[in-house]
């Protein structure tokens, strides 16, 4: 989680070197061993350490143990650039993890697919499997899963050039991902920022947040795991962007963001800065604004401020798919939406901001 995939490979191989029986603990060892050399690109070893997985889970042969060596074949699979062969593995283990309850396992695969199927061009499946995330980890709290599953979402918005939503999603996924330390998925999350700034043709901005996802690149040794494409996308956006900008106004900002430090670069993300906010002393004074629309609601649709309330009434998503007469996934799409402008990352946080009074 933090980057330091080095010292993660020492302490699992001196785990792994000591003698003993096969076990489950040995085996998660050993995926997650083979996940540290998926990162670093190296085939060979992790191929041998994917033998070792497999064979530790013949020698339990309990169904868990087994999904997780076909789990780890998926990783080699996207080592080897193969994005089908690693949906199709996780496709056969997902049952098994769901039908014993191995919540953990669920959503490393389900925000892995989320990814995996944006990057193939299968948006509709990823929303699908990001609702699955949602359902899986919200009520636990959790934000480690969640939040790689939004920045993946997010990329694909991007991708789609829906640029507003990209922006909004990803602003969503910092605001997960930063109370967990996560440093890996961070820096993907401003890496992925970036992309969407230079696409927004805010090309300063872009710098800034390249030369700070490669702050995090230089701590961790590596920029990310061999996900297909991803790279592709970072050379093209930067290419652009020192275009756009010419080499010394690029490296100004690229050097900028290297020097930021971690909660600094965060903070600063999609923001303006102060000056760009500051109210113009010369202009009237606004009328009041609207009860109904003021503060949060502001950035909602009618249709969303009519769910928010919902929302705010207790309604499950199925509720309000009976009230709203719409199905139920086009409630939980205005569901989620509403998260992502107001910012929130649970039901309870959108009560909040609806019961807050505006400023």
């Amino acid at each position: 989680m933090r980057g330091l995939r080095s010292e993660g490979q020492h302490w699992l191989a001196r785990c792994l070197d000591r003698p003993g029986p096969p076990t489950r603990a040995r085996l998660i060892a050993l995926y997650y061993a083979h996940v540290l050399d998926d990162a670093t690109g190296d085939l060979a070893t992790a191929a041998a350490c994917n033998q070792r997985a497999h064979q530790v889970a013949q020698a339990l042969g309990d169904p868990v143990s087994l999904a997780i060596a076909t789990s780890a074949d998926a990783v080699l699979a996207r080592l080897r650039g193969d994005l089908p062969g690693m949906a199709a593995r996780y496709e056969e283990t997902l049952p098994t993890f769901e039908a014993h309850g191995e919540t953990t396992w669920q959503g490393l695969i389900l925000m892995s697919r989320v990814l995996t199927k944006v990057i193939i061009g299968d948006h509709e499946g990823a929303a699908t499997d990001h609702a699955k995330v949602l359902a899986l980890s919200e009520p636990h709290g959790e934000s480690v899963v969640r939040g790689f599953s939004t920045m993946a979402l997010g990329i694909g918005q991007w991708l789609r050039a829906d640029l507003d939503a990209a922006e909004a999603t990803m602003r969503q996924a910092v605001q997960l991902l930063h109370p967990t330390g996560n440093v890996v998925h961070l820096c993907w999350a401003l890496e992925a920022s970036g992309w969407i700034a230079a696409s927004q043709e805010r090309f300063p901005r872009a710098a800034v947040l390249l030369g700070a996802a490669q702050a995090l690149t230089r701590q961790m040794g590596t920029w990310s795991p061999r996900w297909p494409d991803l790279p592709n996308y970072h050379e093209q956006v930067l290419a652009r962007t020192r275009q756009a900008l010419g080499e010394d106004r690029f490296q100004a900002g690229f050097d900028e963001g290297l020097a930021l430090p971690l909660d600094a670069a965060l903070a600063n993300d999609h923001g303006a800065s102060p000056a760009a906010v500051r109210p113009d002393p010369s202009t009237d004074k606004p009328s009041a604004p609207d009860p109904a629309t003021a503060g949060p609601l502001a950035a909602l649709t009618p249709r969303e401020r009519e769910v928010a309330h919902l929302v705010a009434d207790g309604l499950a998503n199925k509720q309000i798919a009976d009230r709203l007469v719409v199905s139920p996934r086009t409630a939980e799409g205005h569901v989620q939406r509403i998260m992502i402008k107001l910012g929130c990352t649970t039901r309870t946080q959108i009560v909040i901001t609806l019961r807050s009074p505006p400023p």
